[in-house]
């Protein structure tokens, strides 16, 4: 895939950081792309070079979120999926909540219309990555249901927490919500409904 120009790479990240600062004093609605473009000290020919309006922006923003989910995520260790599959998916996780709340003001414009809309943004982002997460994880232990019934459950609950942070007036501790999530991914895979550990391993 061809890289993108450092100068157009520059100038959308300028916009989207426009719109961030933007929107936490104001409503999507409400901007102008002449707003957007002087926070961002960006010409408007450049901008309707890159968006067709201020919602493919928005869109961008998004898309944004997902890459910086997949780039924090291929942080974590994949061997602790092996040694600590608790921990290992608690990582994964708070690594995502991190990455949505540094994108609080944009992302809760997709719940202006309703709370379906960003749930389903949410899911979607989510399902892949969780899926590539269980992936990992199926190398060494026996998931019970299958990947993807698997993802589609874990998905849909990991939104929800998500939506619930991002909704909130004050988010949580990231240290208390990461033990919070290890406790969870523990009672879930000790009660065995959904996987079964391979134990040798873990004791290694």
């Amino acid at each position: 895939m061809k890289k993108e120009d450092v100068r157009i790479t520059k100038s959308k990240k300028s916009l989207r950081e426009a719109v961030a600062k933007l929107l936490s004093t104001q409503q999507f609605a409400s901007l102008t792309v002449k707003q957007i473009c002087q926070e961002a000290d960006v010409n408007r020919m450049t901008f309707y070079k890159h968006y067709s309006d201020k919602y493919d922006l928005l869109d961008d923003c998004l898309q944004q979120v997902r890459n910086d989910i997949h780039k924090k995520c291929l942080e974590i260790h994949p061997d602790s999926a092996k040694n600590d599959p608790a921990l290992f998916c608690a990582s994964y996780l708070t690594a995502v909540k991190s990455v949505f709340v540094s994108g609080r003001e944009f992302l809760l414009e997709y719940s202006r219309d309703g709370d379906s809309q960003l749930l389903l943004s949410l899911n979607k982002s989510l399902r892949a990555g969780i899926y590539e997460m269980l992936l990992e994880l199926s190398k060494y232990h026996t998931l019970i249901y299958g990947i993807e019934n698997t993802a589609t459950m874990l998905s849909g609950a990991a939104s929800a927490f998500l939506y619930e942070l991002l909704t909130k007036e004050t988010t949580a501790d990231c240290h208390e919500t990461s033990n919070r999530l290890q406790c969870f991914f523990k009672r879930f895979f000790d009660s065995g409904l959904f996987v079964t550990l391979n134990v040798s391993l873990i004791n290694q």
